[in-house]
């Protein structure tokens, strides 16, 4: 027999390995793993007898050293191994340890044990240079536009006032339009303010006595008639100081929303405010317009909507409260329109819009489906309820709601009364007429003087 096979047209040795013989297609399928499956590829050069790698790469260590050195860890490693100094060096027989404090035994060495000690390692500081703070660096304004320049510069001043406390309680003080020439003045305003306020002679006023007169009309309209006749006398008076051109008017969306329950009933955040009151004291008015439109964005999509209280005794409280937050607003003012048109008086609206708030059923007009009642209508003691309000005989309290006739149209006979909330102690909060603006909320002792008594009608809510 032969020593060698005919296999593919070629003689196969039986004994040499270079041409053995090839597998058949059968045994190839047979001796094949899944095609899904991977095959570990074989180490090279791998001899069963030699010790593990892992202990090789041990004794590599030792023999040759970590690189304990900074420069050799490469540029973002601030660790050293156990033994070493942060400079690279062996410390000496001394010990680093402060007196008193205790060293950590290093673990005894074994075979199986790593060469580094992890509980022994310490950090370096790190070797990256920080720069130096400039505390002098200031924005070139004239690189960027007008616009652009008065953004920076109000960012610039909010960065300088960042360390001081800002007046979180009323930023915005009454924000009157000192241009009193263009609007409707109070129905117990002077012939001298009268006369002061048309536009040739106000413009001849000066302007510490035209902040002193508008800063006197959101107030007190009596010292404002007599501050207007010594100036039109030419009579000595207080001294005025300030500017009307010293502070800006900010836009009713600001002012709605300083001046509202929104800024005390927790639905804007600290640090929201204090950025508002920030800009409002740096006078940018368009950034702090821009800022309070995306914070009714955040009221909408995160869904900070007030929350009506669960008793009734809670919900007058509340009552109370929201109309006190509500002074110096001026969504009620003659001037605007709401659900009563421009040119009326919008007492009655601004008592039925607190109501609403505070979840307590104003009364309508129409069986319930029409706008607000009147003010004459809250003041009509031959009507004992109206709604769920009744007329009650005791001392005011909070939530109350008080009313009372101030006379009639002799055109028409028909009666003029003034409606409001009562929010306190002798307090109570109104849309008056008898301040500048007409309309702006105001909070005083209405309805509580020694005139009011006889004549004011008190209503409670009963459910």
């Amino acid at each position: 027999m032969p020593p060698f096979d005919i296999q593919d047209g070629r003689a196969v040795w039986r004994n040499d390995p270079g041409t053995l013989p090839k597998p058949n297609i059968g045994q190839r399928i047979v001796g094949m793993a899944p095609s899904w499956k991977s095959q570990p590829a074989p180490l090279p050069n791998f001899n069963p007898s030699q010790p593990p790698r892992l202990d090789l790469l041990n004794n590599q260590l030792t023999s040759n050293g970590f690189r304990s050195l900074p420069e050799q860890q490469g540029l973002l490693s601030s660790f050293i191994p156990a033994g070493r100094m942060p400079d690279g060096s062996v410390p000496s027989s001394a010990s680093p340890f402060a007196e008193g404090q205790q060293k950590i035994p290093s673990p005894t060495p074994s075979s199986n044990s790593p060469v580094v000690d992890a509980t022994s390692l310490m950090r370096i500081p790190s070797r990256i240079p920080r720069p130096n703070v400039a505390s002098d660096v200031k924005p070139n304004f004239s690189l960027v536009d007008e616009q652009q320049g008065k953004r920076l510069s109000s960012l610039m001043a909010g960065i300088a006032d960042e360390g001081r406390t800002v007046n979180l309680e009323n930023p915005l003080g009454l924000n009157i339009d000192p241009d009193v020439s263009g609007h409707l003045l109070p129905d117990n305003a002077g012939k001298e303010l009268i006369e002061l306020a048309k536009p040739t002679r106000w413009q001849k006023v000066t302007d510490a006595d035209k902040a002193k007169l508008v800063e006197l009309m959101g107030q007190d309209m009596a010292a404002t008639n007599g501050y207007a006749k010594a100036v039109l006398g030419g009579q000595p008076r207080p001294t005025a100081i300030g500017a009307v051109g010293g502070t800006r008017t900010f836009s009713r969306e600001v002012d709605d929303l300083v001046h509202s329950s929104a800024w005390v009933d927790g639905r804007l955040k600290p640090e929201e405010k204090a950025t508002l009151a920030r800009l409002i004291r740096a006078n940018d008015a368009e950034g702090a317009a821009d800022f309070v439109m995306q914070l009714y964005r955040r009221f909408w999509y995160e869904g900070r909507y007030p929350r009506w209280a669960n008793t009734l005794a809670g919900r007058l409280a509340q009552a109370a409260k929201i109309a006190n937050a509500y002074e110096h607003n001026k969504q009620w003012m003659v001037e605007t329109s709401k659900v009563f048109a421009k040119g009326t008086d919008k007492c009655n609206e601004f008592v039925s819009d607190i109501l609403d708030q505070a979840g307590l059923e104003p009364p309508r007009r129409r069986g319930g489906w029409g706008g607000p009642i009147g003010a004459a209508e809250w003041a009509d003691a031959s009507r004992n309820k109206i709604g769920h309000w009744q007329i009650v005989n005791g001392p005011p309290q909070p939530g109350d709601v008080m009313a009372e006739i101030t006379g009639h149209d002799p055109r028409t006979g028909a009666l003029w009364a003034h409606v409001g909330v009562v929010v306190g102690n002798g307090r109570t909060a109104s849309a008056s007429t008898k301040v500048y603006p007409p309309g702006m909320v105001v909070v005083n002792d209405w309805g509580f003087r020694e005139d009011d008594l006889g004549k004011r009608v008190v209503r409670r809510y009963v459910p």
